[in-house]
C-alpha cells in the first residue's frame, strides 16, 4: 500500500515538472494558461483553468498567464494610446514633467549650479544630477546641461579667478583684455558665446559669458544716470530758489510804492516836527538824522535780531506804510525782518530818526535805544 502511494506521489511530481504552468488538476492534468487578452475566471484545481476575455477600455492582460485581468490605468493628463484587452493605456505628461506611478505628472527637477545632468528627465524618471567633479563647473540651473571642463590659463596669462564648481576660470593675458584658452590663442566668439574646448581636446562646448558682462554694463550705466539726474535736479532746485528770492526782493523794491510816511517826508523836505515834553519824542530827537543804511552792519543786524526774536516786525511794517499784501509778501520769505528793513532802507528817506519814531510808536523803545548816536 505504501509503495502505491509513493508511486502516485512521484507521478504527480513528474507531471508538475512537465507542465508549462507548473500546476496540475486533482486528476493529474496540466493546468492551462489563459492567453493574452484573457484573465483567469476560475483558478485551476478540481478542474482545469477557466478563462474570460478582458473588457476593452476597462481591463487588460498583456500576455498569457494565470492571473485575472488588470484594470486599465487612468491618465492624469494626456492619453497617448487607449487601453485594449492586451495593452494598458498609454499616458504621457506635458513637456518638463514625468509620470510618477501612484502620484501623477510631476515637474522635472533642475540641477542647481555646481551640479551637472547625468540623465535627463524622461517619461517615468526624474532628472538625475551629480556634483561637478574637480576641474569642471556648472554655473546655472538646468535640466539638460552637464558639467563643463574648466579653462586652464597659460604662462602668459594671469588668473583673475580660479575655477570652482559654479564658475569657470577667468584668464587675462598681458597683451589683451579677451579671455584666452590654452596655447595663447583668443577664444572664438560664437553667437555671443565664448567657444571653449576645456583642456584642448574633445568636442568644444559653448559657454555664455556675454550675459554677465551685459548685466554689469547695465548696472553701471543705471548708477551713473541716477547720479547725473540727481545732480541736475539739485542744481535746478538751487537756481530756482535763488531766482525766486531775487524776484521777490526785486518786486518788493520796484513794485511797492513809497509808504505814506516817506512820501510825507519827501514833500515836507525834512523830518516831521516832534512835540516837546514827551519822553519818546526826546529820545527821537537824540537820534541822528543820518540814513539807516549808513549805520554799521553790526548795529543793523542787532535791530533785525531784536525784532525777529521778540516779534513786532509786522506792526513796524504797518507804521512804515506797508499794506497787508506787502507784509504778507515779506512773511513768505526766509527772513522777513531783513527783507522789510532792506527794502525800506533802499529809499532816500529812510532816516534813522524815522525808524526811531516808528519803533517808539509800536512800543519798542528798547530797539530804538540801540539807534542812538555814539
Amino acid at each position: 500500500m505504501c509503495a502505491l502511494l509513493c508511486l502516485l506521489l512521484l507521478t504527480q511530481v513528474g507531471a508538475d515538472d512537465m507542465c508549462r504552468s507548473g500546476q496540475v488538476t486533482e486528476l493529474g492534468e496540466c493546468c492551462d494558461f489563459c492567453p493574452a487578452g484573457h484573465g483567469v475566471a476560475r483558478a485551476c484545481g478540481v478542474s482545469n483553468t477557466e478563462c474570460e476575455a478582458c473588457s476593452e477600455g476597462v481591463s487588460f492582460s498583456p500576455s498569457e498567464g494565470m492571473s485575472p485581468c488588470r484594470p486599465c490605468t487612468r491618465c492624469p493628463e494626456q492619453e497617448s494610446m487607449p487601453c485594449t484587452a492586451q495593452a494598458d493605456t498609454g499616458c504621457h505628461c506635458r513637456e518638463g514633467a514625468y509620470l510618477l506611478p501612484g502620484t501623477g505628472c510631476v515637474q522635472c527637477s533642475s540641477c542647481p549650479p555646481g551640479y551637472g545632468v547625468t540623465a535627463q528627465c524622461q517619461a517615468g524618471t526624474d532628472t538625475q544630477c551629480q556634483r561637478c567633479p574637480n576641474d569642471t563647473f556648472s554655473e546655472r540651473e538646468s535640466r539638460e546641461q552637464a558639467c563643463v571642463p574648466c579653462w586652464h590659463c597659460d604662462d602668459q596669462s594671469f588668473v583673475l579667478r580660479d575655477c570652482s564648481t559654479v564658475s569657470n576660470t577667468v584668464c587675462l593675458p598681458k597683451n589683451s583684455m579677451l579671455p584666452r584658452r590654452p596655447g595663447g590663442s583668443e577664444l572664438p566668439m560664437v553667437g555671443g558665446h565664448v567657444r571653449s574646448n576645456g583642456t584642448g581636446s574633445g568636442n568644444g562646448t559653448d559657454v555664455d559669458y556675454s550675459h554677465q558682462n551685459e548685466r554689469n554694463i547695465i548696472v553701471y550705466c543705471s548708477i551713473l544716470a541716477a547720479i547725473v539726474v540727481g545732480l541736475l535736479v539739485y542744481v535746478g532746485f538751487k537756481c530756482w530758489r535763488t531766482c525766486k528770492q531775487k524776484q521777490q526782493l526785486s518786486k518788493s523794491r520796484g513794485e511797492l510804492g513809497p509808504s505814506p510816511e516817506t512820501e510825507k517826508l519827501q514833500n515836507d523836505g525834512g523830518d516831521p516836527p516832534l512835540e516837546t515834553g514827551n519822553p519818546r519824542e526826546q529820545l527821537s530827537k537824540s537820534v541822528s538824522v543820518e540814513l539807516y543804511r549808513d549805520r554799521p552792519l553790526a548795529q543793523r543786524q542787532a535791530v533785525e535780531a531784536a525784532l525777529g526774536v521778540a516779534g513786532g516786525w509786522r506792526s513796524l511794517a504797518a507804521v512804515l506804510g506797508y499794506d497787508e499784501e506787502r507784509v504778507a509778501m515779506f512773511g513768505r520769505g526766509e527772513d522777513p525782518v531783513h527783507t522789510l528793513l532792506t527794502d525800506w532802507a533802499s529809499r532816500n528817506t529812510s532816516t534813522v530818526q524815522a525808524l526811531n519814531k516808528a519803533l517808539l510808536t509800536i512800543n519798542r523803545g528798547d530797539v530804538a535805544e540801540g539807534l542812538r548816536g555814539d
